[in-house]
């Protein structure tokens, strides 16, 4: 009988594959139409994404966002997608 993974393990799983397949999506976009944009539904992927992997993230008033400690420099939110890019590759 195979075994039933915990439930965080499930979500943790479910979350990396939708950033996954969205990073696919947006990478083909930026690609052909060479905009950089990022969508509200795919940032907050990322974000949560990227709090998975113990990286945290706040938005900021000028509309980018810290990461990690405060001293941190502001990402727009295209680089902080790339970020999350990132970790997912690495």
């Amino acid at each position: 009988m195979a075994e039933e993974l915990p439930s965080a393990q499930r979500t943790r799983s479910a979350v990396t594959a939708r950033f996954a397949a969205l990073a696919d999506t947006v990478v083909y976009r930026w690609t052909v139409e060479r905009d950089t944009w990022v969508g509200p539904s795919e940032l907050e992927a990322a974000r949560a994404f990227l709090a998975e992997t113990g990286l945290s993230t706040r938005s900021l008033p000028d509309g980018s966002f810290g990461v990690g400690v405060s001293a941190s420099p502001a990402l727009s939110a295209a680089r902080l997608f790339v970020l999350a890019i990132r970790r997912l590759r690495a």
